[in-house]
């Protein structure tokens, strides 16, 4: 039996027509060679042009540098800003990508909680108790992954009233997932007024216009972090490859044409996995405004016995991996968004194996006693 996965975090799109072509078109004139650290300026111009259109953002191009993809973008700057044990806050449930980062450069993760009751919102007074000396990055990733919850520019504002007091803490917004939205616009952290130089905000290709394997992310930044970020950037990975970049900026030149057939589907799928998940039972959620997941509550399929060896399911870790084994259906355990007893769903899958899964997943999940 094939195993089914619903844990990726990429959609099975092909990338449009429209960008295959111009990729295509810029290898053949020879867009092969090593490109600017910075970036293609027709790309970076195209970013600034999405940002005053979809967001009536003032962004420069200059303020922009062109990455392997967001992780790469958000290694970038940590690497930059911070020092071994400087603390970097962040809501959970969230990436589990933050948190290989920080480490990765020896940096303390604190931890927000945000609860499914209220909608993981955030709390201004509880975001303020943990701001400490220590404190040098406060991260929002909107939309929300694995949540799927949007960020409203009040919800925002509101976060950054308490930060306004902490002009030492960077505001990091990853906002890659921000134009999979079935529930309003995303407000971009590029809206706001940035009076002490120390918005940074991330964003990319791999999401929104199904170019996961391209690379390609990009930070908009400061320019009092804009020099040391190119500098890491030039010393390590230097400029991505021009042909991908030509590619990128169609992608966003013609947003509406690439978006629309997925943003067609994928609400088609958003409402077919909620009511299946919704059918099985004990199974609780909250729809995602935004993303291609669900997050869901699992917790009451814990502490239970498998029907083939009597062994009991503990954790949504164990579980996960039962499913997977047993049925071929695979789900990303909330564990690794610090959220034990959840699971990350994707629905950004062909329908038919949509269908198959959640048979798969009811099967599973009915059969613990």
């Amino acid at each position: 039996m094939e195993t089914i996965s619903l844990a990726s975090g990429a959609a099975y799109f092909a990338p449009a027509e429209i960008v295959q072509q111009a990729a295509i078109r810029a290898i053949q004139q020879g867009q092969t060679t090593y490109g600017p650290t910075e970036g293609l300026l027709e790309l970076r111009q195209a970013i600034a042009e999405r940002y005053q259109v979809l967001n009536n953002a003032q962004v420069s191009p200059d303020h922009i540098i062109v990455t392997a993809g967001v992780k790469q973008a958000i290694f970038n700057l940590f690497r930059t800003v911070l020092q071994p044990d400087d603390e970097v806050i962040a809501p959970v449930a969230n990436w589990f990508g933050f948190h290989e980062l920080i480490e990765e450069v020896k940096a303390k993760l604190v931890t927000l909680p945000t609860a499914p009751q209220n909608n993981y919102s955030i709390a201004a007074d509880k975001l303020a108790q943990l701001i400490t000396p220590k404190t040098k990055v406060f991260i929002l990733c909107n939309p929300g992954n694995p949540t799927g919850r949007i960020y409203s520019s009040a919800d925002v504002a509101a976060m950054l009233a308490v930060l306004e007091k902490h002009p030492q803490v960077l505001v990091l917004s990853d906002e890659i997932y921000d134009l999979v939205t079935f529930a309003g616009r995303v407000p971009s952290l590029a809206e706001f007024p940035d009076l002490h130089n120390r918005y940074v905000v991330v964003n990319g290709f791999s999401k929104s216009f199904a170019m996961s394997g391209w690379r390609i992310g990009y930070l908009i930044i400061p320019p009092a972090y804009y020099d040391a970020c190119y500098k890491f950037q030039q010393t390590t990975i230097g400029g991505l490859s021009p042909f991908t970049q030509t590619a990128a900026a169609v992608a966003l030149q013609n947003y509406q044409q690439v978006l629309a057939p997925m943003h067609e589907v994928l609400t088609q799928h958003r409402e077919f996995i909620c009511a299946a998940l919704r059918q099985i039972g004990n199974i609780t959620f909250n729809e995602p405004e935004a993303t291609y997941y669900v997050f869901a509550d699992f917790s009451a399929f814990l502490h239970k016995k498998r029907p083939d060896s009597g062994k009991i399911i503990n954790t949504s870790l164990a579980l996960s991996q039962y499913l997977k084994n047993e049925f071929g259906v695979e789900i990303l355990a909330g564990d690794y968004f610090g959220a034990p007893g959840f699971a990350r769903i994707s629905f950004a899958i062909p329908f038919d194996w949509l269908q198959e899964a959640m048979k798969r997943l009811k099967h599973g999940l009915q059969g613990l006693k």
